[in-house]
């Protein structure tokens, strides 16, 4: 009987060092939201090509990116590079304001680097599931505009032809709420761990505030958009 008594705790610690979590190193987040560039800003008075063209709602964006933990400690620090995708389709105008039949699209294809925060650290050591997540970078937004047949369109301006297609660069501004899901099932999270290597699993909202508009130019396509929630879910391993 003492014999098991005194083995017993020696069994124990075996079986927690077996089941300790794998080291933590990259974090990748797959996310969607409602999007909406502001071009339609860049026009006085009653000019509204965006509306006009794509109308007035939000449309869905994904993105995805993949973090780099450069510090651990009271949080963890990310280098995270990312990219996107935003597609919208409507009705072109004629020169008299009204709308074709043919059929266009706006293509954005968002390119950004974030330096993010994570205050993981009450998760991590007293078992807390929320975790608070600030974010802040850089971004290049490729656009290019298609027409009916899927090719680039060309508009014509003083009697130059020119592509519809560019690039915008800006900065972003993000704020979000993780929610540690291996809380719900800390079993399944560590066989999860175990067979793929996935440390932590995190749903999340995330509020972006992105100005695209290539630092204030007034000659660039304003891209940006102050109203963007993101949900979605992050792997840690």
């Amino acid at each position: 009987m003492y014999r098991k008594l005194i083995i017993l705790p020696f069994l124990l610690l075996i079986a927690g060092q077996a089941m300790a979590d794998s080291p933590r190193s990259m974090v990748w987040e797959l996310r969607f939201g409602l999007y909406k560039p502001d071009i339609d800003s860049e026009f006085s008075g009653s000019k509204h090509p965006y509306q006009d063209i794509f109308g007035s709602s939000n449309h869905l964006m994904f993105q995805t990116e993949l973090g780099y933990e450069v510090y651990k400690g009271v949080g963890s620090l990310s280098i995270a590079p990312g990219f996107g995708y935003y597609g919208v389709k409507g009705k072109g105008l004629l020169q008299s304001g009204e709308a074709s039949k043919d059929t266009t699209k706006l293509n954005i294809f968002p390119l950004y680097l974030s330096l993010v925060y994570r205050f993981d650290w009450l998760a991590i050591h007293y078992n807390v599931p929320i975790v608070p997540v600030i974010k802040g970078g850089f971004d290049y937004y490729i656009w290019w505009i298609t027409n009916g047949v899927g090719d680039v369109a060309t508009y014509t301006q003083n009697g130059h032809t020119t592509r519809a297609r560019g690039g915008t660069f800006g900065a972003h501004v993000s704020f979000a709420i993780h929610f540690l899901l291996d809380w719900l099932a800390p079993g399944m999270a560590q066989e999860f761990d175990s067979d793929v290597g996935v440390n932590n699993t995190y749903l999340f909202a995330e509020y972006t505030l992105s100005f695209i508009n290539n630092f204030g130019s007034k000659s660039s396509f304003n891209l940006s958009d102050t109203k963007s929630v993101f949900f979605g879910i992050a792997f840690e391993f």
